[in-house]
């Protein structure tokens, strides 16, 4: 354990328990980012602004923005690109996140409402095992050279 840990097993069993739903939507998105009309009229939309302001410097920066816009699509798509091709399941691998959450939850119930109180309870204990183990060597020495020879 190690804190934070339910946090991101949480949030991890979200996306498998919505991984489908995730998939569908990342695709309509990068379809609808790909699509070379969008792409096509925020380039026209670039130009056609840049063609104004030779007229009106001003608007120079709103062309460079709408440029900058079209740069930031196409990343933006990348991005998407890859983090689907990202999405692979293991079948077996939301049982294995569920399970540790359960374990967790089973930890918090026995030691403490928080994953902190757990870690806390461990550290004591622990520490009262290693003053155990040295108390307990400390005892072997002293009562081997503090007994009673049994020979005659």
């Amino acid at each position: 354990m190690r804190p934070g840990e339910e946090e991101e097993l949480l949030a991890l069993a979200e996306r498998l328990r919505h991984l489908e739903t995730i998939r569908e939507r990342l695709a309509r998105a990068l379809a609808l980012l790909t699509e070379r009309e969008a792409q096509d009229l925020l380039a026209l939309a670039a130009k056609e602004v840049r063609a104004a302001a030779r007229h009106d410097p001003a608007l120079e920066a709103l062309a460079e923005e709408l440029s900058g816009a079209a740069e930031a699509v196409r990343a933006v798509a990348r991005e998407l690109e890859d983090h689907l091709e990202g999405l692979d399941l293991d079948p077996e691998e939301l049982d294995r996140v569920e399970a540790r959450l359960s374990l967790l939850e089973r930890l918090k119930r026995k030691y403490g409402p928080t994953l902190e109180d757990v870690l806390a309870h461990a550290r004591k204990a622990r520490e009262e095992l290693a003053r155990m183990e040295g108390g307990r060597s400390g005892f072997r020495r002293w009562s081997a050279s503090s007994r009673p020879s049994t020979r005659r």
